[in-house]
């Protein structure tokens, strides 16, 4: 694809980087007590979280493994395909 305006193109790419690097939040550290409270409520929730992330993956197994069955297929069957019409 060949550009009829390179200068505006690297213009509009400098732009649309300064509008994403203008969006970011200043960064700010927790003292040692916001870290114990992070820590406390990360820990406390951990297992529930885990039960979510479990029933989840269970939910989707079947699907993902049916996909990936099929593209394992689909692949197979096109190197049969590239072997047939050697022959």
């Amino acid at each position: 694809m060949k550009f009829r305006y390179p200068v505006l193109l690297i213009l509009a790419i400098v732009f649309l980087q300064s509008l994403h690097s203008g969006c970011r939040l200043p960064s700010a550290e927790l003292s040692p007590e916001e870290m114990d409270i992070v820590d406390t409520l990360y820990n406390s929730r951990l297992p529930e979280l885990r039960l979510e992330l479990d029933s989840l993956c269970k939910l989707q197994k079947d699907e993902i493994i049916s996909r990936k069955t099929d593209s394992l297929i689909e692949l197979q069957l096109t190197e049969i395909r590239k072997l047939v019409e050697r022959q």
